[in-house]
């Protein structure tokens, strides 16, 4: 497998050196090629299961931030209007869609994470937000006598306003998460190198640096490869066919890219067993448990950032294309 010379660029920015590692990939796949070829020789084999389609979210919804969509769902209900349902509407393709598979073990681990407090305690709470507060609680079902169409388009603003309050007192929060993790991982790196060869404290701070890389670079090409998808898929009917290409090679070339992010993943998973095999030797199972949790607690976090970015980004796009509607 040749790695494109842009994933390459772009590990190359982050620090990653993958002359090996693509070696390695390619050795692999050759390898695993030739497995194929001999399985397909044994008919009696047992046909390989295939999993099944992962369908967690990377994120759990705080309460503030459900009760945001129902009343948006409400008041989109009672205006009628399909330039706003559009504009409240998802995006056909996310980041999310193209993770199935990647982080499953992460994202079902139950970790031992702080709870986030209601907005309403925050001090970070605004204005804006306490009046959308108002508004929310005071109708729990739509009142037509009491609305009228410019009225419902405004209190949508106010709305997701609020909403972007809550999503940002989230990523704060989770940013505080991140700080506290790495005051653990800190703990993790000295008993590693109180216990440990020098060799394997080297594979082991390798190990951390790539993961967090490699996983920063699958959600942020992931993130380009959705907005690429929905760019081709919402094009304009009058399009030329050169407009149409040209997204479509767009597309393209992410999906190459995004591919040889996943290949570089699996190769860099696989060290995952060899440092594991080390710590489980040197450290008891205390300090294992850990590190354990000090590895897994930070790569939920970082997809959990950057879900809340996705969404911040929308809500933000939703405010502008209402206010515009409404002007």
């Amino acid at each position: 497998m040749k790695i494109s010379d842009e994933i390459m660029a772009g590990l190359a920015d982050q620090g990653i050196d993958i002359t090996e590692k693509s070696k390695c990939i390619s050795d692999e796949n050759k390898a695993a090629a030739r497995l194929v070829k001999i399985e397909q020789l044994q008919p009696d084999s047992p046909p390989a299961r295939k999993k099944a389609p992962s369908i967690r979210h990377i994120r759990q919804k705080s309460s503030d931030e459900i009760l945001c969509d129902d009343r948006l769902e409400i008041l989109n209900r009672g205006i009628k209007d399909e330039t706003i349902s559009q504009a409240l509407s998802q995006p056909q393709k996310g980041t999310k869609d193209y993770l199935p598979g990647l982080f499953d073990d992460v994202l079902v681990r139950e970790l031992p994470r702080k709870q986030r407090q209601s907005l309403d305690n925050s001090p970070c709470h605004s204005k804006q937000s306490s009046e959308a507060d108002g508004l929310i609680d005071k109708h729990s079902t739509f009142d037509d006598e009491l609305h009228t169409v410019q009225e419902k388009k405004d209190e949508l603003v106010l709305v997701l306003k609020k909403k972007l309050d809550v999503l940002k007192q989230d990523q704060e929060f989770r940013e505080q998460e991140i700080s506290d993790n790495e005051v653990n991982g800190a703990k993790v790196v000295e008993l590693v190198e109180s216990k440990c060869s020098d060799r394997e404290v080297k594979k082991y701070k390798s190990y951390i640096d790539d993961v967090e890389k490699i996983t920063k670079l699958l959600l942020k090409l992931s993130r380009r490869l959705a907005r690429a998808e929905n760019e081709l898929r919402n094009a304009p009917m009058d399009a030329t066919d050169d407009d149409k290409k040209s997204l479509e090679q767009k597309r393209n070339n992410l999906q190459r890219q995004h591919d040889d992010a996943k290949a570089l993943k699996e190769s860099i998973d696989k060290r995952k067993s060899q440092v594991t095999t080390f710590l489980k030797r040197s450290l008891d199972d205390v300090d294992f448990k850990d590190f354990d949790n000090y590895i897994n607690i930070k790569l939920q976090l970082i997809m959990e950032v950057s879900d809340i970015e996705d969404q911040v980004t929308h809500c933000e796009e939703q405010i502008a294309a209402i206010e515009a509607v409404s002007s």
